[in-house]
């Protein structure tokens, strides 16, 4: 079994010292590469740090929804580093919290920075991983809107249901599932993950967040995902062969990985 994490966040283990204890258990744990997600320019210079450093990192450049009050960093010296970001993310929308004496501007202050940086994406030829929460309409018009083949758009962390899922195996975008997927209360989940195009299915931790059960509410990290895999893994014993196989060579397809 060989996995790849999809979207992690390493700068805190990063700025806390815990790092190289983390990418030990990930190695111990049959991850083999990782994809370190921006999400401001508070991680920019980190994430690429890292990427340079080690051969089983990659990283994303992007500025998150809730940074929409943030200018968008100058990615141009990235673009032309020795090791380059793979992809533009995580960007999109997410209105689980807005605030309604401003619900309006932020929204539509969350469109334009969506929409910049799809315009990015779109210029520099690479793939988009997408944050959206509570907001699938207006995520999915704004990507159609910004021309982009469905084939460049993940959508990470899925958190919708089987009417999305539908939508999303239509236009031919990927999907990625995190430790959700294992909680109890996760059936709208598996009803989606039961129809997912195989050929499009990501795994991730999006750690330090969400960790699967049997640690959830702890601090997530790459090693985790192997409770991840092992619960998808089980959940299509029946109708897929190798799915960890597939799904790891899905993995570096989209994001266009230089490993083997």
């Amino acid at each position: 079994m060989k996995l790849i994490d999809s979207h992690c966040h390493l700068d805190d283990f990063y700025n806390n010292g815990e790092l190289e204890a983390v990418l030990a258990r990930a190695n111990g744990a049959m991850v083999e590469h990782l994809v370190v997600i921006g999400t401001s320019s508070r991680d920019l210079e980190i994430n690429h740090r890292l990427a340079e450093n080690f051969t089983s990192i990659d990283y994303t450049v992007g500025v998150h929804p809730l940074y929409h009050g943030d200018p968008i960093p100058d990615f141009g010296p990235y673009f032309t580093a020795s090791k380059p970001p793979v992809a533009i993310g995580e960007i999109g929308l997410d209105y689980h919290s807005l605030p309604p004496d401003s619900r309006d501007e932020v929204i539509a202050a969350q469109k334009k920075l969506f929409v910049s940086q799809l315009q990015i994406a779109k210029k520099c030829d690479l793939p988009v991983a997408l944050h959206s929460r509570e907001a699938f309409d207006d995520t999915f018009a704004l990507v159609e809107e910004s021309g982009i083949d469905g084939d460049r758009i993940l959508f990470h962390c899925y958190g919708y249901g089987t009417e999305e899922m539908r939508t999303i195996n239509e236009f031919g975008a990927w999907v990625s599932f995190s430790g959700t997927i294992t909680y109890k209360n996760s059936q709208a989940l598996r009803g989606a993950l039961s129809i997912v195009e195989k050929d499009r299915l990501l795994i991730e931790t999006d750690c330090p967040y969400l960790a699967p059960v049997p640690y959830r509410g702890k601090k997530n990290e790459p090693s985790f995902l192997m409770h991840t895999a092992r619960f998808i893994e089980e959940f299509f014993t029946d109708e897929c062969g190798d799915i960890l196989g597939k799904i790891f060579a899905n993995t570096v397809r989209f994001f266009r990985l230089k490993i083997q």
